[in-house]
């Protein structure tokens, strides 16, 4: 019994870790690029909780540590700023979200960075994006928008 328990846990382990190296095609994406047209620098995140377009989790500890906020630097494409460890259309096809679109924040860095502010303070663009609307931008946003 003991030895049927281990070889299932092993399987198990050795199933997670190759789903979890799976690799990006057309139809299954990690990541958002992020491409900022400004001279200055900008940070980015995403969130989950549509239509509520406030960042709960983060608080001042992300202001103060910029959190997960993620650096893009001026006139650059970053190429995984928005990534995430599930493909974004198993999360939107499998109803795990509150609504079928996610929130992109673009925050001004010099308010970041200068003060402890409340992030909402500092966001500067809100992007609402559902999965079609991932799809014909082709996993692609930039700020300012084009």
């Amino acid at each position: 019994m003991k030895n049927n328990f281990k070889v299932i846990t092993t399987l198990l382990a050795v199933v997670t870790i190759l789903c979890s190296c799976q690799q990006e095609d057309k139809y299954h994406h990690r990541s958002i690029r992020f491409t900022n047209n400004l001279n200055v620098l900008l940070y980015v995140d995403y969130d989950f909780d549509y239509p509520d377009t406030v960042l709960k989790n983060h608080g001042e500890a992300m202001v103060y540590s910029n959190g997960d906020m993620h650096k893009v630097s001026p006139k650059t494409q970053a190429t995984s700023p928005l990534w995430n460890p599930e493909f974004y259309e198993v999360i939107f096809r499998g109803n795990r979200i509150p609504s079928d679109t996610i929130t992109v924040f673009v925050f001004d860095s010099k308010k970041i960075e200068s003060n402890p502010v409340e992030d909402n303070e500092a966001i500067i663009q809100y992007y609402y994006l559902s999965l079609p609307d991932l799809k014909r931008l082709d996993w692609k946003i930039s700020y300012p928008p084009s």
